[in-house]
């Protein structure tokens, strides 16, 4: 499986219409999950966006983890990553 992309924040704010009520669609335990559509290569996909939560003292091992463990998993039971963002303390994994 190739790398995941990493995904400016603008764009993860754009299609997720700046993390809106409207597009949550659930939580878990590193944070808030949303949904939206991603351009990639011409094609708009459909993506869930995990927020994780900055309260979680372990965040940032937690998502280099998270990136390092759905980066080498291909199953087709288990959605795939897409992308990440690390940017202005915003921590979000991109799915498929």
């Amino acid at each position: 499986m190739s790398a995941p992309l990493k995904i400016p924040l603008k764009d993860i704010e754009s299609v997720t219409n700046n993390f809106a009520d409207a597009n949550f669609i659930g939580e878990g335990f590193l944070g808030k999950i949303y949904e939206g559509q991603l351009s990639l290569s011409g094609e708009l996909v459909d993506v869930a966006v995990r927020r994780l939560d900055n309260s979680f003292r372990l965040q940032e091992i937690a998502f280099e983890k998270e990136i390092s463990t759905l980066t080498r998993l291909e199953h087709p039971n288990v959605v795939s990553i897409v992308g990440y963002c690390y940017e202005n303390d915003e921590m979000l994994i991109i799915q498929k």
